[in-house]
């Protein structure tokens, strides 16, 4: 995360903290008031979010440091910790919240809240719906799991603020069993979006292969930039708002090595511009088999049509050997030359040899050891 996002990480997260402590203090105040233990209730899990908001600005910092000698992939994981850990705050609260209501229907501890109380639940899920509709925007365009695990926390409790209201409303009218059942059914919801918290930011502490639509877009871009590469696999994690790719790709034989590099170099700022989500991306390529063997029967082929050229310029070759290297064809062999010849003359010969073999070839790589025949 650059320093522009992490400014506008932070200021999203003051946002809340602010907001969730105006919240807090208003359903304390009202929950006493009002003779509501539900909105007393909501008040803590109110200075929960504060703890846990708190949390993500911290995360959000430590995230935002530089790779250094120890973390060579930056400090990204840190934020997927701190989502986790807004997770299991929201598990807390929805165990608590059952524990608590479950408790009262069982020894019928009812009780019958002032009308006041409802408008500290208005005032509160206004505020809400606010602080969800404004983080998750910040979230999305971060593409950061901290800010977007704050924003499914507001919304949960919007959810949970809601049930609440028609269980308090209810409890009012006559029916005040209803309260707690409310508020226990409304629990249920803040586990199911603890669950779906936690299952992401745990698939990034794990290092979980990244989303599909991801790897699609990757394909796609590798068709657009360079459609002579066939993708053999591709490897994501996820590193804060980012990922770090790994992608091997299978390339045609006899590339000369410096243009291989030159091309990988190509797709690799090709991708990374066209696909911001992506922090880093490293691509090897292997050499496609099939195609190397063919290529090396036609590279031999041409060594040895080269050579009968220049038949009658020297003696004899022996010990020919052809390598097929990972991005160039190596051929050395030892060619026999009469004893009168000059040294000047023999490696005349031979460079015009290599030069008519590296004419069709451009990648090959000719090493000749001259020897006096005996």
């Amino acid at each position: 995360m650059d320093s522009s996002d992490y400014t506008q990480a932070k200021r999203v997260t003051i946002v809340g903290i602010f907001a969730n402590l105006v919240i807090a203090c208003v359903k304390f105040s009202l929950g006493i008031i009002g003779n509501s233990s539900v909105l007393i209730a909501e008040a803590f899990d109110s200075f929960s979010d504060i703890a846990a908001t708190t949390a993500v600005l911290i995360g959000l910092k430590l995230a935002a440091r530089p790779k250094d000698a120890s973390h060579p992939h930056g400090h990204g994981k840190i934020e997927s910790l701190v989502a986790l850990f807004v997770g299991l705050a929201i598990a807390a609260t929805g165990v608590f919240l059952i524990y608590d209501n479950s408790l009262k229907i069982y020894y019928r501890e009812f009780v019958r809240p002032e009308y006041i109380v409802l408008y500290g639940i208005i005032a509160s899920i206004v505020i809400k719906i606010f602080l969800y509709r404004y983080t998750i925007i910040a979230g999305k365009d971060l593409n950061s799991p901290a800010i977007l695990a704050n924003a499914s926390d507001h919304k949960a409790d919007v959810i949970r603020l809601s049930g609440v209201f028609f269980g308090v409303l209810i409890s009012i009218v006559g029916y005040p069993v209803l309260d707690p059942v409310f508020a226990i059914m409304v629990a249920l919801f803040i586990l199911k979006t603890a669950y779906d918290i936690m299952k992401d930011s745990i698939a990034d502490l794990i290092d979980a292969q990244m989303p599909e639509d991801l790897i699609s877009e990757i394909m796609e871009q590798v068709r657009k930039c360079n459609d002579k590469v066939k993708v053999t696999e591709i490897i994501g994690r996820r590193m804060g708002p980012k990922y770090q790719v790994n992608m091997k790709v299978r390339i045609d034989p006899y590339v000369q090595a410096i243009d291989g590099t030159d091309e990988l170099k190509k797709l690799t700022d090709c991708i990374q511009a066209e696909v911001p989500r992506i922090q880093g991306i490293d691509i090897r390529a292997e050499v496609d088999s099939v195609k190397a063997q063919k290529f090396e029967e036609e590279f031999r082929d041409l060594v040895l049509g080269v050579l009968a050229r220049y038949k009658d310029q020297y003696h004899s070759y022996r010990n020919m050997e052809i390598h097929f290297l990972e991005l160039q064809q190596e051929v050395h062999f030892d060619m026999f030359v009469d004893p009168g010849m000059s040294v000047k003359e023999a490696h005349e010969i031979t460079d015009r040899i290599e030069k008519d073999i590296c004419k069709a070839y451009r990648q090959a790589q000719v090493v000749i050891h001259i020897e006096p025949c005996r």
